[in-house]
């Protein structure tokens, strides 16, 4: 059977400050439905699997936390909200941040550094606002915004990414605002036919490709795994 999480955070306001857990196989911290825990300054590692996991119907706060290694996504929320303040991500396997399944965070002031695919990847309903972020050096597309997200991007820096700055694909609604993107290998904002986004006071500076694209084709990312999968093998 699969490891079990390193942290688990059940249902209530559980709290944990500056603890350090190390995962193989398993999410390095699990949040349940229910929580609105605190979990702050903590360093992370999960080997094989994500580096921390909000599962549907919980809401904590995550402020000033490290995640170091994760063998898939950093930070996924898998139908959940709540906030991410102040956090630092690097070297994720899969995308920096995901969000999905209805998922409603706010994340503001975290870094992104060197992710394997996208820096935040928001994805099938994921809603949300992201304020202040930092994504530098992704594998992927810095932003990747797919079918059926409509977040909100405000004042976010995204930084010498593989491919585009921020990418929309179809069927994905973005509103971007104030915006920095720089030095990315593909276009600054490319959108493919099917994508809406609006925008106001983006900066768009050294990117490779013309700064703005409206007709691209690309693959989305690869999703992660089920964590339930995962979880049901601790239970």
């Amino acid at each position: 059977s699969l490891a079990a999480p390193g942290l688990h955070f059940g249902a209530g306001s559980p709290s944990a400050t500056g603890i350090s857990v190390s995962t193989s196989g398993a999410p390095a911290v699990l949040i349940e439905a229910g929580s609105t825990g605190r979990l702050a300054d903590a360093d992370l590692a999960a080997e094989d699997g994500p580096g921390i996991v909000v599962r549907a119907g919980a809401a904590p706060l995550l402020e000033g936390n490290r995640i170091e290694t994760a063998g898939q996504a950093g930070l996924l929320y898998d139908g959940s909200s709540g906030r991410a303040v102040g956090n630092t991500i690097t070297g994720a396997a899969a995308s920096g941040i995901e969000v999905r399944g209805k998922s409603a965070p706010d994340l503001s002031g975290n870094r992104i550094e060197g992710a394997g695919q996208a820096g935040l990847f928001v994805h099938g309903g994921g809603r949300g606002q992201y304020q202040g972020n930092t994504i530098v050096g992704s594998r992927f597309s810095g932003i990747v915004v797919g079918a059926g997200a409509a977040p909100v991007l405000i004042s976010n820096t995204v930084l010498d990414g593989a491919e585009h700055g921020i990418l929309v694909l179809e069927g994905g609604t973005a509103a971007l605002q104030g915006n920095r993107i720089e030095g990315n290998a593909g276009y600054g904002i490319a959108v493919a036919i099917g994508a809406e986004i609006e925008r106001d006071g983006d900066v768009l500076a050294g990117n490779r490709e013309p700064q703005i694209r409206t007709d691209v084709r690309v693959e989305p990312p690869a999703a992660a795994p089920d964590p339930l999968d995962e979880a049901a093998a601790t239970e």
